[in-house]
């Protein structure tokens, strides 16, 4: 494409200041300045510049083609109302297009390219800054080994720390971590001496730890099987004093109910011989009667004899079916003669 245009008409830029000066812009020529062509079918643009990028990353580069298209359509001296004239608007509305989607193809070219080259960036960035690191890792390798192996020997160190506090199955626990970092010289390289060491003190610390939590382990099973033994010592003597002091109220409920029994049975002796002494002092009204009584041969035995008279005959009207305070009264009335043709003998 050979085409030279012009950046832009030759402007005038006048100022009025203190004393008028004027200024004018002389002409830039644009080497990538687009041209246009017009072939008769078509429009075709020209233009010295061979990247499409570079062509299209500036719109001032298409200001002398955009300047030619508007002196072309807006030029146009054809009547719609007639045939040549509407004919002559349909063919330049066509070259238009053709020349608007060539452009616009040709600018999607270059924005997608556009679009793929931050990607391609990023892959060759991401190449380089891949490959350097790896370098690096190869680099630092042995030294990050030293460091890492000097980095496991200050664990170690560390881990007795670890067991104090704890029991006897805990201190076990951390023995086997300790033991776990003891490999042989190709691990260890350069540290193993240092290693070996740091494992040994370890062990050591821990065993004593360990020796000493056994031994506080054992007092306190010692303590609670003491413990367990007295509470089992105070649960019986507790029971066994529980069961005596029950046997005792037991014993106590039925010395108390034998006590209430005998005062009954002495309340209802003393009240039957309340009533048969009542009874001796009944008068018969007979004369011969009191006779009799004086001259019994055991005068001393002349009460006790009237009860026994007295409580017989209670007993054998009770047995007739009559309530015993109605034989009572029944016994009184005969001997104070109330009931007709009926003594009672003493």
């Amino acid at each position: 494409m050979q085409a030279t245009l012009k950046n832009a008409e030759a402007k005038m830029i006048t100022e009025n200041v203190e004393e008028s000066v004027e200024i004018q812009v002389i002409e830039i020529e644009n080497p990538n300045a687009v041209m246009l062509v017009d072939e008769g079918k078509q429009f075709v643009i020209k233009t010295d510049c061979k990247d499409p990028e570079t062509l299209f990353m500036d719109k001032d580069n298409f200001l002398p083609m955009i300047k030619q298209v508007k002196k072309i359509a807006r030029g146009l001296v054809a009547d719609v109302h007639t045939e040549n004239g509407y004919k002559a608007r349909k063919a330049l509305n066509a070259k238009l297009a053709k020349l608007k989607n060539a452009i616009e193809d040709e600018g999607k070219k270059v924005a997608a390219a556009l679009k793929a080259k931050p990607k391609k960036v990023d892959e060759t960035r991401r190449t380089i800054k891949e490959t350097l690191e790896m370098l690096q890792e190869e680099t630092m390798a042995p030294i990050r080994a030293i460091e890492a192996r000097q980095a496991e020997i200050v664990d170690i160190t560390n881990l007795p720390a670890t067991a104090i506090g704890c029991d006897s199955a805990g201190c076990q626990q951390v023995l086997e971590a300790i033991n776990s970092h003891e490999r042989d010289a190709d691990y260890w390289d350069e540290s193993y001496a240092e290693a070996m060491d740091a494992i040994k003190d370890a062990r050591r610390q821990v065993e004593g730890i360990k020796a000493s939590a056994e031994k506080q382990e054992a007092e306190r099973a010692e303590l609670e099987k003491l413990r367990a033994q007295q509470a089992e010592f105070e649960k019986a003597a507790r029971e066994k004093a529980e069961a005596e002091k029950r046997e005792a109220e037991e014993q106590l409920r039925k010395a108390q109910m034998e006590a209430q029994a005998a005062k009954l049975d002495a309340e209802r002796a003393k009240q039957a011989a309340a009533e048969a002494e009542k009874l001796t002092h009944v008068d018969c009204g007979e004369a011969d009667a009191r006779v009799t009584r004086e001259s019994m041969l055991f005068p001393s035995d002349e009460q006790e004899y009237k009860r026994l008279v007295n409580r017989e005959v209670l007993e054998d009207l009770q047995r007739y079916g009559i309530g015993e305070e109605l034989a009572k009264q029944l016994i009184t009335d005969i001997v104070h003669g109330k009931v007709r043709h009926l003594r009672v003998m003493y």
